[in-house]
């Protein structure tokens, strides 16, 4: 079954045909029409599949480990990018996951979902990746039944692309009707917001000390590893599992925190959950099962979170699955892990993914781009734009200044790198194109 989505969500659009004799006029408009799938429980596991390198075309997370660029290709897998010298990104291969939204990956280990399962990959060798585990039933348990294992169940409503001659007026007239009007443009060449509520996925940030052999992910992540424990969320629960060397995952722990759970980032021994109603903290002082120690709310919005020092940096956008008409970056106070405070909320446009190194915030705020803000002085952010692209759509980014700081950003063009070494001057290194 098909549905077109929301014109609100509808993507680049390029005037073809200009003429002033017939005062004709049209546009190419890109679309998604969404095609729900449904597929047995033998069928999605025998869809596991290790193949040649592939193009972009929808694409979600982004994820490094030890030079190795991973993407995901919404609700079908997995690319492998070597990005030993980030000028010249080589693309490896894709690893076919039908249902794949997140990964994580740990001393060689990916760990993936495809909407049930809990997937265990041995990728040290990359020219022989293996399926070691599958943790059957993990994220829907109801689904134990045997029932499903031959009986076609929905699985997910993958986005593809369509294309669309439409008069300029009436593109017009139904743009400005819409209430995502603003998403209108190079905004949300990606899936539309709907397929990252599992996604968004706030930063799975693991260079400390505590997190091994882990890598880093944007910040739309919903799995973070941190030391010998992987932690995942969905709509209402977070899963806590234990990561024993040399042995397959074990849930040691399922809890439910609130509804609307998008995001997930992890600082000192708490993890900050974004969700569409607010941000929740959990303590993992007790690694094996995180403690409730408060939440702050906020108007409906998905929100990615970061945190700096004693503050949490909280983006919320309209035009998504959380109905949210409110477009901004909010600044919370942590100082007191048991009672954050709103201290100030800063206009965006459209506020996305983002993340920190030094004293500066990299901030996509889609249509608007790439921003970068001198937050030296936090509650002073809104006088500190440093940096901005506005050329290119911005949806989540991850720098790196430890290695010769890279930024990696993905966006409507596709995936974009650069040199932040100085960040009120950035400098293009590569682009891996969206395959229209």
């Amino acid at each position: 079954m098909k549905r077109i989505t929301h014109l609100g969500i509808t993507l680049l659009f390029i005037t073809i045909m200009f003429s002033c004799q017939t005062d004709k006029c049209e546009q190419l408009v890109y679309t998604f029409e969404h095609e729900d799938i449904y597929v047995t429980q033998n069928e999605l596991r025998a869809s596991i599949e290790f193949q040649d390198a592939r193009d972009l075309n929808v694409p979600g997370k982004i994820y490094f480990y030890n030079n190795l660029l991973l993407i995901n290709e919404l609700y079908e897998g997995i690319h492998f990018i070597d990005n030993s010298d980030p000028n010249n990104p080589e693309k490896l291969s894709f690893l076919k996951i039908m249902g794949n939204t997140d990964f994580a990956i740990k001393d060689g280990k990916l760990y993936a979902n495809n909407q049930l399962d809990l997937l265990t990959f041995d990728i040290s060798n990359l020219e022989d990746i293996q399926l070691e585990h599958i943790a059957e039933n993990t994220f829907r348990e109801y689904m134990d039944d045997p029932f499903y294992l031959n009986s076609s169940f929905f699985l997910c409503s993958k986005p593809v692309k369509k294309v669309e001659l439409m008069n300029c007026k009436d593109f017009e007239s139904q743009r400005n009707q819409s209430a995502w009007g603003q998403n209108f443009g190079p905004g949300n060449l990606l899936a539309r917001d709907e397929d990252f509520l599992v996604l968004e996925s706030s930063v799975a940030f693991s260079n400390d000390a505590s997190s091994g052999g882990s890598g880093t992910s944007g910040s739309m992540a919903s799995f973070i590893i941190r030391g010998d424990y992987l932690y995942t969320i969905d709509p209402n629960k977070i899963y806590t599992f234990e990561l024993a060397e040399d042995n397959d995952p074990v849930l040691v722990n399922e809890e439910y925190v609130g509804w609307g759970l998008e995001t997930i980032f992890a600082h000192e021994n708490e993890l900050y959950l974004g969700s569409s109603n607010g941000m929740y903290i959990l303590s993992v002082e007790n690694a094996a099962q995180p403690q409730y120690l408060s939440s702050i709310g906020h108007v409906g919005a998905c929100d990615p979170v970061y945190v700096k020092d004693n503050f949490a940096y909280v983006t919320l956008r309209s035009g998504n699955i959380c109905d949210g008409f409110t477009n901004q970056l909010d600044l919370i106070d942590i100082s007191s892990k048991t009672n954050p405070v709103l201290v100030k909320t800063f206009s965006m446009t459209n506020p996305h993914g983002l993340s920190i190194a030094s004293d500066e915030l990299y901030l996509c705020d889609g249509a608007d781009g790439l921003k970068v803000f001198d937050i030296s002085d936090p509650e002073s952010l809104n006088r500190n734009l440093i940096e901005h692209h506005d050329e290119k759509f911005a949806f989540d980014v991850i720098a790196l200044p430890e290695l010769d700081n890279l930024l990696i950003m993905i966006g409507a063009q596709g995936l974009v790198q650069y040199d932040f070494s100085d960040p009120s001057n950035l400098k293009e290194l590569s682009t891996i194109n969206i395959d229209w």
